[in-house]
């Protein structure tokens, strides 16, 4: 072996402190010397303990009496550091062609994670989630409305007992009975949201006071039975486990974000706070459009609760938009009255 110099830092057994030093080695054996040439530490090579290089911090050095020797001579240390596992991975992290190779690949898997894997995690972890969680869901929801956006329903009585009887029909044609047995009707003003209703994953739909005074029965049947397409087809939880799994992906690689389950499971503002996809809403209309019309309603009051819509904010659309445009959800709703 030839014989090798570094000059670095080092640190003595049972002291923190570092001083110059250069390490000399020698047919087979490595000695330490301090800045005034005092010996500090004396092994055979084999016995030397060369920690693998990490980036561009210095290459560390261990002797058996506790000694440490730090260097930035990285050409010297490589000759007493027989290649191995760690050497290539390090060669492999410096800048190279194959590194864009490596970027694609790893933008295509995680493409491939959002598209493909990241839909089958959610599917599974709607088959797992226990009942229990999903109506207290429901109820940290409801909770959350009531202390922000909510206030008592102010329909009468006949008002309620009339939307209920609606709510009841459409319940009786919903085809998984289970499902239908979950589903519960609540009254809320929710000034902030005008004239609507909203579903939420353990089956209970909000209805707006808005929505009762300025429709009639055809337009409350096709929305209430918008909302039950939702629970009946999971969107809520569907999209709670995407952003939760969207979320994790990137905790994985930023790092802990903070506390994770209990705020996205059971914190009402997160639920509130998600957008069903133009998919979701679209399987919905189609659902919903059915419903109504199996219960004996005409399911064109779902076109007439668009065109109001559409009137008062416009087509509400675009790229950029998680809701289909109000013009293409009236033209598909055309299209069923046209197939019927």
């Amino acid at each position: 072996m030839t014989d090798i110099r570094a000059k670095g830092m080092a640190t003595s057994g049972g002291s923190s402190m570092q001083s110059a030093a250069e390490l000399r080695v020698q047919g087979g054996h490595a000695r330490l010397f301090g800045a005034e040439g005092g010996l500090m530490a004396e092994n055979a090579l084999s016995d030397v303990t060369i920690e693998p290089r990490l980036g561009a911090l210095p290459r560390k050095l261990r002797f058996q009496n506790g000694a440490e020797f730090e260097s930035e001579d990285f050409d010297a240390i490589a000759t007493l550091d027989p290649p191995g596992f760690w050497s290539h991975l390090h060669g492999l992290e410096r800048f190279h062609p194959r590194l864009i190779l490596f970027v694609i690949g790893g933008l295509l898997g995680g493409w491939l994670v959002y598209t493909v894997a990241l839909a089958v995690l959610v599917n599974v972890a709607v088959a797992l989630t226990p009942a229990p969680l999903i109506h207290a869901m429901d109820r940290s929801t409801l909770a959350a409305m009531d202390a922000t956006i909510g206030r008592p329903t102010q329909l009468s009585a006949g008002q309620q007992a009339g939307a209920r009887e609606i709510f009841e029909d459409l319940r009786a044609v919903v085809p998984d009975r289970a499902i239908a047995e979950e589903l519960t009707l609540e009254f809320r003003a929710l000034p902030g949201l005008g004239p609507n209703a909203l579903a939420l994953p353990g089956g209970t739909v909000v209805l707006t006071d808005a929505l009762t005074n300025q429709f009639d029965d055809d337009v409350i049947a096709a929305v209430l039975g918008h909302e039950m397409a939702h629970v009946m087809e999971k969107h809520a939880l569907k999209r709670l486990y995407r952003s939760l799994g969207i979320y994790v992906m990137v905790a994985l690689i930023a790092g802990e974000t903070g506390p994770l389950l209990e705020d996205v499971l059971l914190e009402g503002n997160v639920l509130l706070s998600l957008s069903f996809s133009r998919e979701q809403e679209t399987e919905a209309d189609q659902v919903g459009l059915r419903l109504a019309d199996a219960a004996g309603y005409d399911p064109a009051g779902l076109k007439e609760f668009f065109e109001a819509l559409a009137a008062e904010v416009g087509d509400g659309g675009g790229w950029l938009s998680t809701h289909p445009g109000n013009r293409d959800r009236i033209d598909d709703i055309d299209a069923y009255l046209d197939a019927r």
